[in-house]
């Protein structure tokens, strides 16, 4: 690729994921494809919003980082042309894992709460956070739980809204709510970051496995730069500078993929299609 050439990238999941390691990958395809890269962050949506311009329709976006649900979205419902899947996944390390592309709905509670609170089923009409509407592990997963268990969102006594996986993690341990499920990688480099949180949480189930969120490209890409980002990222842990700059963020590296990895998602989908939590005002 020649030096001269840009590459842009734009990532929909800080900050519940690190921003550091969306620029880690950009510093990487700077140096093995000889490449000039900029990176875009979009932290209010999890992915391009339908009443706002689309950076891939508007060809102003190479790579996206965006959560699972837009992905169907964009590919299924709205037929972008546009927006297409790089046939790569990445694997993050976790205990559930076992090195799939998969990660989980981590249902939270405080440590305190354990012996009140044994199933997901002790929740009935307590305090429930979640962090937005088309959040795959904070909302859809959840809701066709509670389709599968008999229930619907009326099983929460009271629902808030936070906006992220951080605020929902923050207002269960600060006690404003009294449980949230919250993406499983998100939880655990939070657990990272502040150590106390292990005396202060409580995994009480998890849901899933889920499929993790993609990695799309701009379909007007040449077939030869396409192929090129997917060795990039299928190599980058054979690097073992790569491989401890992705440990930092508790990623082992990438696998192969293709769009049946989110079958799983449509299937919830379809379980929770009418079910909504709707926050409680007062």
């Amino acid at each position: 690729m020649e030096s001269n050439k840009k590459l842009r990238l734009i990532t929909y999941l800080s900050p519940d994921i690190p921003l550091g390691l969306y620029q880690a990958y950009q510093h990487y395809l700077d140096e093995v494809l000889h490449c000039q890269s900029y990176l875009m962050v979009e932290s209010r949506w999890s992915g391009p919003s339908s009443d706002r311009p689309n950076p891939f329709t508007d060809n102003d976006a190479d790579i996206g980082f965006i959560c699972s649900t837009s992905y169907l979205r964009l590919i299924e419902l709205e037929n972008n042309k546009h927006v297409e899947l790089l046939p790569v996944a990445p694997i993050h390390i976790h205990e559930k894992s076992n090195l799939r592309p998969v990660y989980f709905s981590d249902v939270i509670i405080r440590k305190e709460k354990a012996e009140l609170y044994k199933t997901f089923h002790d929740l009935k009409g307590h305090r429930w956070v979640y962090n937005q509407e088309q959040s795959l592990s904070g909302n859809c997963a959840v809701l066709a739980e509670l389709k599968k268990m008999g229930f619907n969102a009326t099983f929460f006594g009271d629902i808030q809204h936070s906006g992220s996986h951080h605020n929902s993690i923050m207002m269960v341990t600060k006690g404003t709510a009294d449980a949230a499920a919250v993406d499983s990688n998100v939880l655990a480099q939070w657990l990272q970051d502040h150590p106390e949180g292990k005396d202060e949480l409580h995994i009480l189930t998890s849901l899933g496995p889920l499929p993790i969120q993609p990695v799309v490209i701009n379909s007007r890409l040449p077939e030869e730069l396409k192929n090129s980002l997917k060795e990039a990222f299928l190599s980058m842990n054979k690097s073992a500078k790569w491989r401890e700059e992705l440990a930092k963020y508790k990623v082992w590296g990438f696998k192969p993929s293709d769009h049946t990895l989110y079958n799983k998602q449509k299937e919830i989908m379809e379980i929770m299609k009418d079910q909504k939590l709707r926050p409680t005002y007062y």
